[in-house]
């Protein structure tokens, strides 16, 4: 009788703690908290950054570190205003949490996109052939508006039933500097068609479209162009030269 007693006492408590677990997971869903301030500098230019001031010299710049590591250094007399926010985040039932940011948060002249850069870009080509296309970019970001790089394609014609492969040279400049900017570029090389009786040739891809910058390295692109390809082939001792040119439509990624 006395082992009966201690088990319903015990099955009881089991069950009050059972709901107690479940009102707060349950309370816990879609709860926002508030996190910790963070430090905002309000440019004269418009742009807003958000991060950690690491270094400030009186009356002279000012250090700003961003949440992905970028440090960026600003004159004094480019500055509008300094200030403290609190960073909103969303707690999920597995602990993570997300700060509320908008898309394309960031603006102004002053992005980390110097330096070594890689690119690709998914697409379609419409033309003399037809069929999906895939590019690949690595280079140097001289400054912000110009690219030098070299890459390597894939393009896959489905009338032709046959791949083409262009390697190439890529030069890339950006006609301003922001958030949301256009751009011109220029891939030259080789290309050569698989499984066919023509040669590799001439290729040429010049395209232009619109960058945006979805954090102050990487960027996002949709462009429209023309893609030329030159081969050549041979047919009883007779020489053929063609050109298949096609218009092509991309989406990119920069990082």
């Amino acid at each position: 009788m006395k082992v009966k007693i201690i088990t319903k006492q015990t099955t009881h408590a089991m069950k009050k703690l059972l709901l107690l677990i479940v009102l707060m997971v349950s309370c816990s869903l879609g709860t926002y908290a508030q996190g910790k301030m963070t430090d905002v500098v309000y440019l004269k230019d418009g742009s807003i950054i958000r991060g950690t001031i690491v270094e400030q010299i009186l009356g002279k710049s000012l250090k700003i570190e961003t949440a992905d590591g970028s440090v960026y250094n600003y004159p004094i007399d480019q500055v509008e205003k300094i200030a403290k926010e609190r960073v909103v985040k969303k707690k999920s039932i597995f602990g993570e949490e997300t700060e509320n940011t908008p898309p394309f948060p960031y603006k102004g002249n002053d992005y980390a996109i110097t330096g070594f850069r890689g690119m690709i870009d998914v697409g379609y080509i419409a033309g003399a052939i037809k069929g999906p296309e895939l590019g690949v970019s690595l280079g140097y970001q001289i400054n912000n508006y110009l690219f030098v790089g070299a890459g390597a394609g894939v393009q896959y014609a489905t009338d032709l039933e046959t791949i083409n492969i262009p390697v190439f040279a890529d030069v890339r400049g950006n006609l301003m500097t922001g958030s949301i900017l256009p751009f011109v570029a220029l891939r030259i090389g080789y290309g050569k068609l698989i499984d066919s009786s023509l040669d590799g040739g001439f290729y040429c891809h010049p395209f232009a479209g619109v960058k945006f910058m979805v954090t102050p390295k990487n960027a996002t692109t949709l462009a429209i162009g023309w893609s030329t390809n030159k081969y050549e082939t041979s047919y009883m001792d007779v020489h053929f030269k063609t050109s298949l040119n096609a218009l092509t439509l991309k989406l990119g990624y920069e990082f």
